[in-house]
Order: C-alpha cells, then structure tokens, then sequence
C-alpha cells in the first residue's frame, strides 16, 4: 500500500468514526456532562484538553479523537472541537498520520523514530509511543515547515511548532514526513534564520484561526463543528 492509498484510506475511517464520535459526544451524553461540569469549575480555563477517545478500527489501526475546548463560552455555544489522528503498524513500527493544512486536504506522517526523539527531548522516558503522539499533536497544533535542502537530502524540510523544531520530507505535494525533532537550542547556526522567518508564519497561523473561532461563535453556528485543529 503507497502512503497516497493510505491518506484514501484515512479518509475513510476519518468520515466513518467521526460520526461515532458525535455521537459519544451528543448534549446529553456522559462525556460532555463531564466536560461541562469541569468547564463549569474553570471558566478561565483555556486551551483545554480531555482524555482521548479512540476507537480500534483493526487489529493494526487505531482511530484517536482528543476533545478541545477553546474556553467556556465556546463550549457553551458550540461544545467541543477534536483533535484526530491515526496509528497504525508497519515494518518501521507504530505510524501516525494526521490531516493538516488550511483546507484540511495535507497529510502529516510522523515515524515511530519522531516520537522516539520527541519522547527522548520532551517528555519522560516512560511515555509510551501512543502517549506521546497525544502529547505532540494535542500541545503542537500550530506548525509550519519550508524548504532546507542538504547535500543528501534536497527535499528536506526545516519547521517549527509551539514546542518543538522539526525536520523531515516532502514525499508528495501533499504528503510531509516528520522524522525528527530537537529543541531550540540544539540548532546550528544556519537553521536559526529559518525557524525564525517561520515564526511569523506561527502568528499569522494563530490569528486565522482566532478569526475562524470568532466566526464559529456567530448564531449560525451549529453545535458541533468539525474542524481538526483551533
């Protein structure tokens, strides 16, 4: 299977369990009681995550959804929003894909390596692979990647995320592999001019989707909103 039929396939189980996540989620459900109690105990809280949902798709596939509630009055008016991504095994190991981009139409795969490095710089060494994909997708929504070709590599790619410093590969026009990651101060000195061009990108990043949380809070809209990143 090429990574193109596995995206065909993402987007299968993505339209498939996400209409059983808005069911697990519907207004009367436990979850969201729960979700509205604490909202209700925090309302200055922002930003919050819930434990993940997922659902096992096969013996070789999980489905994630990480519920994300902006603030109070979001949830109030809209309940909450989710967080998915996918696992699955090959011969590398535990894989995890995830749609990204303005128009929902990229693919993000991050190697079991990736999360190996991300464990190693970033978290405790106990986390599991599966927490550590929760970790980084939940806590890193925002993150752009360019063009940083080298001698052996020219499609290589430099980004930045709320956390992290991230490199990987371009393997189609819509297709980004992460292989790796470090902190900001383990760059060398010709990649610091890069992530810091891409940190303007970072804020433009924010303020759209500050404008598309003012649009969701509009009368119009309905009580659950499918979008995988705020």
């Amino acid at each position: 299977m090429t990574y193109e039929d596995i995206c065909r396939e993402f987007d299968k189980i993505h339209d498939k369990y996400f209409e059983l996540l808005k069911d697990r989620l519907r207004p009367e459900s436990r979850g969201i009681s729960q979700m509205r109690r604490y909202m209700l105990k925090h309302k200055a809280a922002t930003d919050v995550l819930f434990k993940p949902i997922t659902f096992k798709v096969d013996s070789n596939t999980t489905y994630y959804a990480i519920p994300k509630i902006p603030d109070y009055k979001f949830f109030m008016k809209n309940g909450p929003s989710a967080l998915t991504f996918l696992t699955y095994n090959d011969r590398h190991g535990l894989m995890a894909v995830m749609r990204v981009g303005y128009n929902d139409d990229e693919y993000l795969f991050a190697t079991p390596h990736f999360f190996d490095r991300f464990i190693e710089r970033f978290l405790d060494e106990n986390v599991s692979k599966s927490e550590a994909m929760c970790q980084f997708f939940s806590n890193n929504t925002n993150f752009v990647m360019t063009a940083f070709p080298i001698p052996d590599n020219p499609n290589n790619l430099i980004g930045i995320a709320d956390e992290a410093v991230l490199f990987g590969e371009r393997i189609a026009p819509n297709i980004t592999f992460a292989r790796t990651c470090i902190t900001r101060d383990m760059l060398y000195s010709n990649q610091v001019e890069a992530t810091n061009i891409l940190d303007d990108g970072i804020k433009l990043m924010i303020e759209d989707r500050e404008k598309l949380k003012e649009l969701l809070m509009k009368p119009s809209t309905s009580r659950f909103n499918r979008y995988d990143m705020i």
